[in-house]
């Protein structure tokens, strides 16, 4: 799942928890009905309820959302053409530089070899 569809999706579940809040908010203030410590508590443990599910879709959205996407067949190869494709590219590269620049990139990448060790 992209980026840019987990920010919808969490929107999504966010902007639902904030509307059944309000209408809950609206519908005790503006209906005006007998509120007692019984209706309170119910009340509560129904907000505590909402928003423990908001909060769990959101984390099913940002940590299984990327293994399904991973996982499937389709961006695997994808994945391998991609490789594929950067290695095309690199040998397109080194074939359009000069010797000066094969030199010197093969100074760069020896430096840094070394470096590693």
């Amino acid at each position: 799942m992209d980026d840019r569809y987990r920010f919808l999706s969490t929107g999504v579940v966010w902007t639902a928890y904030a509307t059944v809040l309000i209408t809950l908010f609206i519908a005790l203030v503006a209906g005006q009905p007998p509120v007692n410590e019984t209706l309170m508590i119910m009340l509560g443990v129904f907000v505590l309820f909402l928003t423990s599910v908001a909060g769990m879709a959101t984390a099913t959205i940002w940590r299984a959302g990327g293994r399904r996407a991973a996982a499937s067949p389709y961006v695997q190869q994808e994945a391998g053409k991609a490789k594929r494709d950067v290695s095309d590219r690199i040998g397109r590269l080194i074939e359009a530089l000069d010797e000066d620049e094969i030199i010197e990139l093969e100074t760069l990448l020896a430096v840094r070899h070394d470096e590693r060790r």
